[in-house]
C-alpha cells in the first residue's frame, strides 16, 4: 500500500517534470522535492524525504543545496544542447529515412531447354565473349543460340556421354567435358571439332581455359584430379596440376570441403599456398574481376555460407550464412556487387537469384521461386550486364541484373579489405597524417 501511496503522489506532483530539457539562457534548474496536497497542505513524510535522498545521491548531487547548476565550462554533469539537438535529429532522420527496397527481377528471355541434366556438379551453360555465342548442353548433345540466328545442335561425335561441362576460349574454342570421362574442344568458327581426349578414371565435371591462352586448358573430375591440357590440333597432352580463374594464382574448389589456392606463375611446378575450409563440397568460385586477390566461395547444402577470402595472405575476410545451397557466384564486372544462384535453398523464402552489395552484403534483387526449381550452374554475359542460367525445370533464363552499368568502370576503396594491413599490400592508401 506505500508504495501505490507513494505512486499516486508522485502522478499528482505538478510545478516539475521528471526530464529537464536544457536551455542556454537559463542559468540554473531547482529540483523541487514532491509535496502533498492535502486540505491541511502536510509536507512530505520522512519515507518520502528518504526516497528523493536516495535519487540525489544516486544523481550525485550535494545534499545540503539541491541545484543543478548549469556553465557552459563545467566539465561534470554538463548537458550540450548541440548534443542533444544532434541526437534527436539524427532519430528523427532515422525515423524518416526509408529503407531501400529490395526490388524483385523477371527474366527478360526464356528457353525450353529438354534434356537438361539436373546434377549439381554439372556445369552446362557456356557464353562466348568472342562470338556471343550460347552453348547448352542437353543430355548428350550441344546447342549453340544466338537471338539472331536461333539454335542448331553441334555436330559433335555421338558415341560418348552425357554433356557435364562447358567452356569457351578467348579464341572461341568450346571444350565439352562427358560423363565417360571424354573431352571435346570445337572450333567454333571453323565448325570443326579439334581434338578429343578420354579421360579414363573418371567423369569431367569442371573445365576452364587459362586466360588469354588458345591451347590450354584446365579440367577436372569427380575425384579430385586436376590436369593442364595441351589442346593442339589433333594432339593433348596431359600434365597434373590445378585449374584456375586468374594468370597467377589457382583457386580449387572440391567435395572435400575444401579450397585450395595454388601459385602458378610456373604451370610447371604449381606451389600450394593455403586450404581453406568448408562444411560441404564448395561449387561457387569465383575471383573478383576488379580486385585478383579477392575470392568469394560458396558451400553447398550442409554449410549454405559464403566466404570473402585475401588469397595472397589466406586470410578470411568475412562470411554470411544466405540460408540456401550456392551453385555459382558472379561478381559484376562495373560495380561493387555480386549475385549468387541457389540449388536447394530456404524453405520460407525460396529464391533463384540474389544479388548482394561488395563490402555490405546488402540484398538489392532477388528473384524468389515458388516451386522446387532449382539453379544448376549460370554464367555472365558478354557485357557483363547480364546472367544467364540453367534450373532444374529444364529452362534456361537470362536475367538483365546490372543494366546501364557496362561503361562504368570499378576500384579498390580504403577499408574494403576491413584491415589496414591488408590495404597496404594491395598498395591502397589511407589518407591521413604521416608518421615520422
Amino acid at each position: 500500500m506505500a508504495v501505490n501511496r507513494r505512486q499516486a503522489a508522485v502522478r499528482k506532483r505538478t510545478g516539475w517534470d521528471r526530464f529537464i530539457p536544457v536551455i542556454p539562457s537559463v542559468a540554473s534548474f531547482k529540483l523541487h522535492s514532491a509535496t502533498q496536497k492535502g486540505n491541511g497542505g502536510n509536507s512530505q513524510t520522512e519515507e518520502q524525504k528518504d526516497h528523493w535522498d536516495a535519487i540525489a545521491e544516486a544523481l550525485e548531487f550535494r545534499p545540503l543545496n539541491k541545484i543543478l547548476q548549469y556553465s557552459l565550462n563545467s566539465q561534470r554533469h554538463m548537458l550540450s544542447t548541440t548534443g542533444l539537438k544532434g541526437s534527436f535529429q539524427s532519430r528523427k532522420t532515422l525515423k524518416q529515412k526509408k529503407t531501400k527496397k529490395i526490388r524483385n527481377s523477371v527474366p527478360y528471355r526464356s528457353l525450353d531447354a529438354p534434356g537438361l541434366l539436373n546434377d549439381y556438379y554439372c556445369t552446362l551453360v557456356a557464353w562466348s565473349t568472342v562470338s556471343g555465342h550460347l552453348a547448352v548442353g542437353l543430355g548428350s548433345q550441344v546447342f549453340l543460340w544466338t537471338e539472331y540466328d536461333g539454335s542448331h545442335v553441334l555436330p559433335l561425335p555421338d558415341d560418348y556421354g552425357p554433356v557435364s561441362c562447358l567452356a569457351f576460349s578467348c579464341s572461341n574454342v568450346l571444350a565439352v567435358g562427358r560423363k565417360d570421362g571424354s573431352i571435346t574442344c570445337y572450333d567454333v568458327n571453323n565448325s570443326c571439332t579439334r581434338s578429343i581426349y578420354v579421360h579414363v578414371d573418371a567423369a569431367v565435371c569442371c573445365a576452364a581455359w587459362l586466360p588469354q591462352s588458345e591451347t590450354e586448358l584446365f579440367v577436372g573430375d569427380e575425384i579430385g584430379n586436376v590436369m593442364l591440357l595441351k589442346a593442339d590440333e589433333g594432339d593433348c597432352s596431359m600434365h597434373r596440376i590445378a585449374f584456375s580463374p586468374d594468370l597467377t594464382q589457382l583457386a580449387i574448389g572440391g567435395n572435400d570441403n575444401m579450397v585450395t589456392i595454388w601459385d602458378i606463375t610456373d604451370l610447371s611446378s604449381p606451389l600450394l599456398q593455403y586450404r581453406m575450409m568448408h562444411r560441404a563440397a564448395v561449387k561457387g568460385l569465383a575471383f573478383c574481376p576488379w580486385i585478383p586477390s579477392l575470392l568469394a566461395t560458396g558451400g553447398g547444402t550442409h554449410d549454405r555460407t559464403i566466404r570473402f577470402w585475401h588469397t595472397r595472405s589466406g586470410t578470411m575476410l568475412d562470411s554470411y550464412n544466405v540460408k540456401g545451397q550456392i551453385t555459382s557466384i558472379i561478381w559484376s564486372r562495373h560495380c561493387k556487387q555480386l549475385a549468387i544462384t541457389f540449388g536447394f535453398g530456404n524453405h520460407e523464402k525460396p529464391l533463384l537469384v540474389s544479388v548482394y552489395t561488395f563490402p555490405k552484403f546488402r540484398p538489392l534483387i532477388q528473384v524468389p521461386t515458388d516451386s522446387a526449381c532449382r539453379v544448376i550452374s549460370a554464367v555472365p554475359s558478354p557485357d557483363g550486364g547480364c546472367i544467364c542460367m540453367a534450373s532444374t525445370d529444364e529452362t534456361v533464363r537470362f536475367f538483365e541484373l546490372w543494366p546501364g552499368f557496362t561503361n562504368r568502370t570499378t576500384t579498390p576503396q580504403v577499408g574494403m579489405f576491413g584491415s589496414d594491413i591488408i590495404d597496404m599490400l594491395e598498395g591502397i592508401e589511407k589518407q591521413g597524417e604521416v608518421i615520422r
